[in-house]
């Protein structure tokens, strides 16, 4: 670590990390081991970086952004791989950066050329709109992130993925009727036995569900906001979450708690 490097106070720097110089990394902020921050970079309060991440030179990273290296969930033996954040990147707070993508301009750049080539597999296209759409997210650009959304759905029909991802752009623009319809579009989605590439197992059984409630909740329907919340506690049984919505409904119902 870089002698001229700022950390504040409450923040853990794990083994294995390097930090090269006038970097400044803010209060409460987690680094696990194997983690590479370039020169200039500032990670901003409450932020958790992954173990096998790297950072490069010049990046900005708000606050309470998250990320993860855990692509598949636990589900076997295989190796983890953080995001890489390209030199100059800008993430704005509360970002969530999901294993093995690229941010930053040359990543989009990346995905773009990826899909003007005629050739090329079906699911890559359909994941490199699904990737260039969480680039867009994590730098603030919800308008792109939108469109690059919905031109996945060019190359097949829809998938979990990318309707959940919808459901959350309204979701979090607080439009929750246009939300709820999105996610319910995403529980009627089955997984395709033929597709050679990984599906989120999440995106197809409670993560709609934990949305739905959410939404169906600030649209002053409890009941419906209960039924989603059940569906999602039947996968995440100790979930907190799904805990405490449980707890909050059935005081919004005057149903007698249960601990089942």
């Amino acid at each position: 670590m870089h002698e001229d490097v700022l950390i504040g106070d409450l923040s853990s720097i794990r083994e294995d990390v390097v930090v090269e110089e006038s970097s400044i990394i803010g209060r409460n902020v987690i680094v696990e081991p194997a983690t590479a921050i370039g020169k200039r970079v500032t990670i901003q309060t409450g932020s958790y970086i992954t173990a096998n991440m790297i950072i490069e030179d010049e990046v900005f990273i708000g606050p309470c952004c998250s990320s993860s290296n855990d692509k598949y969930m636990g589900m076997g033996n295989y190796p983890h791989k953080g995001p890489m954040i390209k030199r100059g990147a800008k993430i704005g707070n509360n970002a969530t950066l999901l294993p093995g993508i690229t941010i930053g301009e040359k990543a989009i750049e990346s995905y773009q050329n990826n899909l003007a080539l005629e050739e090329g597999w079906v699911e890559d296209k359909i994941y490199a709109c699904i990737f260039m759409a969480d680039c867009y997210r994590s730098l603030g650009d919800f308008p792109n992130e939108l469109t690059s959304l919905l031109k996945s759905f060019q190359y097949a029909k829809p998938k979990a993925e990318a309707i959940c991802r919808i459901g959350y752009h309204f979701l979090r623009k607080k439009d929750y009727k246009t939300a709820a319809a999105w996610f319910e579009f995403a529980t009627r989605l089955t997984i395709d036995s033929d597709q050679w590439s990984f599906s989120y197992p999440a995106y197809h059984t409670w993560y709609p569900h934990l949305q739905l409630c959410i939404c169906h909740y600030y649209l002053g329907d409890y009941q419906k906001a209960y039924e989603h919340n059940e569906e999602a506690r039947k996968y995440r049984p100790e979930d907190n979450s799904v805990l405490h919505n449980k707890r909050l409904l059935e005081s919004k119902l005057g149903i007698l708690a249960t601990n089942q």
